[in-house]
């Protein structure tokens, strides 16, 4: 258990760095949109 939070610990910023990580979009502009609404 701790291994896996030493490794996530390192790749997560790893893969952030990159240029898929960076054009990712941030977890807090995520839009609620609930089925039958178009989100607008």
């Amino acid at each position: 258990m701790v291994g896996c939070v030493v490794i996530s610990g390192l790749v997560t910023p790893a893969l952030g760095s990159t240029a898929v990580g960076s054009d990712a979009p941030s977890h807090s502009e995520h839009q609620l949109v609930f089925p039958g609404h178009d989100g607008h």
